[in-house]
C-alpha cells in the first residue's frame, strides 16, 4: 500500500508487522494486542541497546475522548518507538499484560518522553497499575525546536525556493507561541 510518493507502508499480516518508509528512513512497526508479541519486541529492544547507558524511548497513549465533563475514557493504545522500532499495544484488547514491559518500564537505562507524557503515564498507572521510573516531557523543548527551525530555515539564501517551508514553519511557530502564552 502506498501512502505518497514520499512514502511507502507495507503490511505482513504474519508477523503483524508494518514497515513505512519515509524519505529513505524505513519505521519498523508491530500493532498487537498479544502479550507475547509485545514481549518479543522488548527482548529485541534489550538485546539492541545492551551496551547504552541511557536510551530515550518515545511514549505516546491514545484513547477516545469524551464529551462529559471530568471523564475520561480508558487507554486505548500504547505506542512506544525507539529508533526504527516502534511497538503499537492495542490495550482493550490484550490478551494480558506483559511482565516484561512491565520491567523496561522500570529500567534506569529506558528514559520515556513526550508531549504531555506525564499525563500518559499517570493514566497507566491509574488504568493498569503501570509504573515508570523515568520519564521527561518534552512539550517545552518542542516548543523551542520549532522556534530554532522556524529561524534556521528562513534565514538562508534562496528563500523563494523554501517559501511555503518557511510560511509553514512561522505559521506553527507563531500558533506554538499563541498556545503557550495563553497557558
Amino acid at each position: 500500500m502506498s501512502a505518497s510518493r514520499y512514502s511507502t507502508i507495507t503490511h505482513n499480516p504474519t508477523t503483524s508487522k508494518f514497515t513505512v518508509t519515509y524519505r529513505g528512513k524505513s519505521i519498523e512497526t508491530k500493532v498487537t494486542d498479544k502479550a507475547f508479541v509485545a514481549e518479543q519486541w522488548v527482548q529485541d529492544i534489550l538485546n539492541k541497546y545492551v551496551g547504552n547507558s541511557k536510551v530515550v524511548v518515545g511514549l505516546d497513549v491514545e484513547w477516545r475522548p469524551t464529551f462529559i465533563p471530568y471523564t475520561s475514557n480508558k487507554s486505548a493504545t500504547l505506542q512506544l518507538c525507539i529508533d526504527n522500532k516502534c511497538l503499537i499495544l492495542q490495550l482493550f484488547y490484550i490478551d494480558q499484560f506483559p511482565i516484561s514491559l512491565k520491567n523496561f518500564f522500570m529500567d534506569c537505562k529506558f528514559i520515556f518522553v513526550g508531549v504531555g507524557v506525564e499525563r500518559d503515564i499517570s493514566k497507566l498507572g491509574d488504568e493498569y497499575g503501570l509504573k515508570f521510573r523515568n520519564s521527561q516531557d518534552i512539550r517545552d523543548l518542542a516548543i523551542e525546536n520549532k522556534r530554532n527551525m522556524y529561524w534556521d530555515i528562513c534565514d538562508r539564501t534562496g528563500l523563494k525556493n523554501r517559501g511555503d517551508e518557511c510560511q509553514s514553519a512561522y505559521y506553527h511557530h507563531t500558533i506554538e507561541s499563541s498556545i503557550k502564552q495563553s497557558k
